[in-house]
C-alpha cells in the first residue's frame, strides 16, 4: 500500500488544510515556504504576485497596506 505524500508549498504560495494544490499569493502579499496563508505587506512595503517577501518603497515613494506598487 502506497501512502500519500504531502509536499510543502514553495515561498510565495500557500495552501489551506486538505488542499490539492498551492495557490499563488496575490499582489501586495507574501508567504514563506510551507505557508497556510499569505500575509499583507505593511504600509511602505510592496510585493508582486507570488512574492516570498515584501520590498521597501524607495525614498520619496509610499504605498498603503497591501499594495503592489509604490
Amino acid at each position: 500500500m502506497g501512502g500519500a505524500v504531502c509536499e510543502d508549498c514553495p515561498a510565495g504560495e500557500y495552501s489551506e488544510a486538505g488542499a490539492v494544490k498551492c495557490e499563488i499569493c496575490a499582489a501586495g502579499s507574501f508567504a514563506a515556504a510551507a505557508a497556510s496563508a499569505c500575509s499583507r505587506c505593511a504600509a511602505g512595503w510592496v510585493a508582486i504576485p507570488g512574492a516570498s517577501e515584501c520590498i521597501m518603497c524607495a525614498a520619496g515613494k509610499h504605498a498603503d497596506l497591501g499594495n503592489s506598487t509604490c
